[in-house]
């Protein structure tokens, strides 16, 4: 049977109160009031949202997220993408597969590409391993599933500092215990990170591995 969801999670995901009066015809926004949609690389990073890299294994995905946190940091654009910052932002990095040398490597590898001082860039980007440091799972399994308030925690109070711009973590399935397969399950665990990137007030970017 699917994992029930325990009613101390449902408060914690539960969308803001909205107001269900009447309805209002002519209630659309004008567009001279509507706000900038707060982007952080235009068409790619929007803060309090979500933008998943789909693809197969070892084909980069792991390169790029750390290649965009290289581009934050110096407030450069992103390969065809425009970063609308226009100054240096921090970038959290997490990769359940890699240990911090190998990210190390990759990111000093990135810069020596980009041609940017990679004493810029270090001080902005924190890496962060699952495989030989804190291995995160946001979504506990079992009969209820629910979340891992501890790692879930951990992550608001590392995004706290208003400089932090993007998490990136990956791969998906590494960050909870339950059925990817299970499209009810896995809309339970997109929900959660939804409201991770609400919660922490950056553009999150996942990784996620095709078969």
């Amino acid at each position: 049977p699917r994992p029930a969801i325990p009613i101390s999670t449902r408060a914690i995901l539960a969308p803001a109160p909205v107001d269900h009066g009447e309805i209002v015809f002519g209630n659309a926004i004008h567009q001279r009031d509507l706000k900038p949609r707060p982007h952080v690389i235009k068409g790619l990073l929007m803060l309090r949202d979500i933008t998943v890299l789909v693809a197969p294994g070892g084909v980069g995905k792991s390169l790029l997220s750390l290649t965009i946190a290289a581009c934050l940091a110096v407030g450069a654009d992103c390969l065809c993408y425009q970063n609308v910052t226009g100054r240096s932002m921090k970038s959290i990095v997490y990769d359940a597969e890699d240990d911090v040398a190998e990210m190390s490597a990759r990111l000093n590898a990135i810069c020596y590409t980009m041609q940017v001082d990679f004493e810029k860039v270090r001080p902005q980007v924190a890496l962060l391993s699952g495989k030989d440091g804190r291995s995160l799972s946001l979504v506990k399994g079992g009969p209820q599933m629910s979340l891992n308030m501890e790692d879930f925690e951990y992550l608001i109070k590392a995004a706290a500092d208003p400089e932090v711009a993007m998490l990136a973590m990956g791969p998906l399935n590494s960050l909870h215990e339950l059925n990817g397969s299970d499209n009810i399950v896995m809309a339970y665990v997109m929900k959660a990170l939804n409201a991770l990137a609400g919660r922490t007030n950056v553009a999150l970017l996942l990784q996620h591995h095709t078969s």
